[in-house]
């Protein structure tokens, strides 16, 4: 009896220390992880070489009225469907790797069999890396664009001249999208998006006003790798060719590498690229069930100050058409629907609505998440950036805003969570894939690229092969051209 006890002291002992070693390294966030949109979009759809996709392009219809009442039967009619193949090449890789010193792992008491395993703390955090890239792709055009240069600055306000490091303020994107010691590539506007340059991001600004000041758009301070050679600002030591409209991308992520199924790929509300959806032409004849409705309130080129009232009215009569028939007909296939539809706004727009969605207006009831309970609100719409304000409108179920930083600026979007779904290679599991080592393990020991010598580090690399899928693309409605007003 004393010997178990005296074990269980001594195992007591060392989970003692464990929990005063995890306290000694807990982290301080600088940087957590971004994007709300994918909490919504619980279905994941698994398939191996080709999946088909049926859309009901007409219902049955054909229903008529005669006075002769002897007269022959009408001419039939049928509903018609159309196959779309999704295949391999539609979808993208999501990969990531994650790298760990033999040394940082012994520095925690008990190594891989500790109560807190430093292995395991990466391997979670890979997973939220990659739930983010999913999200930022899923938010960006059909490029995988981040963002676009909008200026550039020696330090923060002052011109530029001539250096390796320099401030760019980032346009056409959500700041977001870009984070602290990331590898970007800069792609020239004017040389059909050929990559000029290889930067490291040391800093990233996500207001217009830092350290006294004012810059147009939020920033981030890079500097020029040097381990890329091949590029024209590489090779010259200089970023003096990266100019305004520049497109601000990861590296090695190569143009037309999003997402068909992207939000503002679908919702093209001023332009017609991309004009396909999975390979079917969405501006040919009898093709417009698969092209989103939406309006760009852009006045003069430039936006116009956001009216909740107005965007609303718009998009309540044109949604108001197709949820509800739509709802009805797809509850036949026991479709299971939200309990509200997501309005997802940028950061720079959600002050305005909060405004303007005042007690005075019945149109639109804040509630806050202090009078509501847990389960109501995960009931009702998911709990991460969920802002509290709930519009209703007279012919759509709620409208639930959500503030979402990786989209696009100056863009309000209502969308059904029900009709979106993440197809994805071989698996239909949220969890990632792995490459395995010979016993089945993550990690791998690395190798010295010079000598070719084993290092004191391992490397783990995991991957989604996936795309998003709306299978009712109208459901989607996107306002554009809208500043905070």
């Amino acid at each position: 009896m004393s010997e178990v006890t005296v074990r269980t002291q001594v195992a007591l002992s060392q989970a003692d220390e464990m929990m005063d070693k995890i306290f000694e390294m807990d982290p301080i966030v600088t940087n957590a992880y971004w994007g709300d949109t994918t909490q919504h979009i619980k279905k994941r759809t698994g398939f191996t070489r080709s999946l088909t996709k049926k859309f009901l392009i007409h219902r049955l219809s054909g229903a008529g009225v005669t006075a002769t009442l002897e007269a022959d039967a009408r001419q039939a009619s049928a509903p018609t469907v159309e196959e779309l193949e999704i295949t391999r090449t539609y979808l993208r890789r999501i990969d990531h790797t994650i790298e760990r010193s033999v040394l940082a792992t012994d520095t925690v008491v008990g190594g891989k069999h500790a109560i807190w395993d430093l292995g395991a703390e990466l391997s979670m955090e890979t997973l939220q890396n990659l739930d983010e890239k999913e999200n930022q792709l899923i938010n960006s055009d059909g490029d995988a664009m981040k963002g676009l240069v909008e200026a550039k600055y020696s330090t923060l306000g002052a011109v530029y001249s001539q250096a390796d490091t320099a401030i760019f303020t980032v346009k056409s994107g959500g700041i977001a999208n870009i984070t602290e010691g990331e590898v970007l590539h800069i792609r020239d506007a004017t040389a059909a998006y050929a990559v000029i340059a290889e930067v490291q991001v040391r800093d990233v600004f996500h207001d217009t006003d830092v350290l006294g000041n004012a810059l147009s758009y939020p920033s981030i301070r890079v500097t020029l790798t040097d381990t890329a050679t091949s590029y024209t600002c590489n090779n010259a030591g200089h970023l003096d060719a990266v100019a305004a409209d520049d497109e601000i991308a990861h590296q090695g992520d190569a143009l037309a590498s999003g997402f068909e199924a992207a939000f503002s790929a679908m919702c093209d509300t001023d332009r017609s690229d991309p004009s396909t959806y999975f390979g079917v032409t969405r501006t040919a004849a009898g093709k417009a069930y698969l092209m989103p409705y939406g309006h760009n309130y852009t006045s003069g080129g430039a936006d116009v100050a956001l009216n909740l009232e107005t965007v609303m009215d718009k998009m309540s009569i044109t949604m108001g058409r197709f949820i509800n028939p739509t709802r009805k007909y797809l509850r036949n296939s026991g479709l299971k629907f939200s309990d509200a539809i997501v309005c997802q706004v940028p950061p720079e727009l959600m002050p305005s609505i909060e405004r303007q969605a005042g007690a005075d207006s019945r149109r639109f009831t804040i509630i806050t998440p202090s009078t509501l309970d847990d389960a109501k609100r995960r009931k009702l719409i998911a709990v991460d950036g969920w802002n509290g304000v709930v519009v209703q409108t007279f012919n759509l179920p709620p409208i639930a805003f959500q503030l979402e930083p990786q989209m696009k600026p100056n863009t309000i979007r209502f969308f059904e969570p029900a009709v979106m779904e993440w197809l994805q290679l071989g698996a239909n599991s949220r969890q990632p894939r792995w490459l395995r080592n010979d016993n089945g393990g993550r990690w791998h020991v690395k190798r010295s690229a010079s000598t070719g010598r084993l290092q004191m580090a391992l490397d783990a690399v995991c991957w989604r092969i996936v795309a998003p899928f709306c299978s009712v693309p109208r459901l989607t409605y996107e306002a554009t051209g809208l500043a905070a007003g």
